[in-house]
């Protein structure tokens, strides 16, 4: 807990799947929509624009985490994290509404 509650960059887990997508912002789009009322989609301007901005900590683990204990009891499939891929962050977005 040198660092606080805060996990700094440098010490932050990073765990993908997949590439990480390279996106345009001018072409980008967020699209909502689901059990909505009404859908909408927005360009990252008009998140920008129309939502206030507020600062969000929040917590990140992987679903792999305390694994290694997990297979001690019944084999599952996957790295064995022990209980180290987490962190904590506090990160600028637009308001959801």
């Amino acid at each position: 807990m040198q660092a606080g509650f805060i996990t700094p960059a440098s010490l932050h887990y990073v765990r993908n799947h997949g590439p990480v997508p390279r996106l345009s912002w001018g072409a980008h789009r967020l699209a909502v929509n689901g059990l909505l009322g009404r859908p909408a989609t927005f360009t990252m301007d008009e998140l920008l624009e129309r939502f206030e901005e507020v600062t969000v900590t929040c917590t990140l683990t992987c679903a792999g985490n305390r694994r290694k204990e997990e297979n001690m009891v019944a084999k599952s499939i996957g790295f064995n994290w022990c209980a180290r891929p987490a962190g904590a962050r506090a990160g600028r977005r637009p308001a959801a509404r």
